[in-house]
């Protein structure tokens, strides 16, 4: 899966600061090897992967790579269909990531709990 190549490129990126995968349906396995990328990833800033299809177990992915990632300042993932349980891991993964700066999750389908008030 082409996906998986350039995940596996961006472990030892130097020099690619934005990445625009947006449209590209990849799924929760592409958005897993992207988590993994983000863990050891020190050059990207941004990373934009609207409209993936990564649903929920890719959204968990991603959270487990913010958790480790130091310098990624711009996350967008609207439309990928994380839903409640995704949104719950990304929401968890940012109170040990200080560093991101932006994070667009429009349209995907995000629901307040009787829990939340």
């Amino acid at each position: 899966m082409g996906i998986r190549a350039l995940a596996t490129a961006l472990n030892t990126n130097t020099h690619v600061r934005e990445l625009r995968l947006e449209g590209n349906p990849f799924g929760s396995d592409g958005a897993a090897a992207l988590g993994a990328a983000l863990e050891g990833n020190d050059v990207l800033t941004r990373l934009t992967i609207g409209m993936a299809k990564v649903g929920p177990d890719g959204a968990t992915a991603i959270a487990k790579g913010l958790r480790h990632n130091r310098v990624l300042r711009k996350l967008e993932m609207n439309a990928c269909a994380i839903g409640d349980r995704g949104m719950v891991e990304i929401a968890v993964a940012l109170r040990s990531n200080a560093h991101l700066e932006e994070l667009h999750l429009i349209d995907n389908t995000i629901r307040v709990s009787r829990d939340d008030g």
